[in-house]
C-alpha cells in the first residue's frame, strides 16, 4: 500500500468541502465533494478524491460511511479546519 501525499491546501480544500455540504444536511461522497468549485479549482478528479479521502481517513481526519452514510469530519478533522480559518 503507498501513501498519498496530500498538500495543505489540498487537505483543507477537501474538509472545507465536506463541512459545507453536511451544514447543508447531504450526504458527502466523491461525486458531491468533486462539485465544489473550490475543489475543482484543484484539478480533483472523483477518482483523485477517493485517494485523498482514503488518506485524509487513515490519518483520523475524517471518517468514511459506506454506501449513503457519507463521510463526516472527525474532531480532529473539526480542529485543523479551524485552525486553517484562524491562519
Amino acid at each position: 500500500m503507498y501513501k498519498i501525499l496530500l498538500t495543505d491546501d489540498e487537505q483543507i480544500v477537501i474538509l472545507q468541502a465536506i463541512d459545507k455540504l453536511k451544514s447543508h444536511g447531504k450526504n458527502v461522497g466523491r461525486k458531491s465533494i468533486s462539485l465544489d468549485p473550490e475543489v475543482l479549482s484543484f484539478g480533483l478528479t472523483e477518482f483523485k478524491i477517493k485517494n485523498r479521502l482514503v488518506a485524509l481517513a487513515n490519518e483520523g481526519y475524517i471518517t468514511v460511511g459506506t454506501t449513503k452514510q457519507g463521510t463526516k469530519l472527525s474532531e480532529k478533522g473539526k480542529k485543523a479546519l479551524m485552525r486553517s480559518i484562524k491562519d
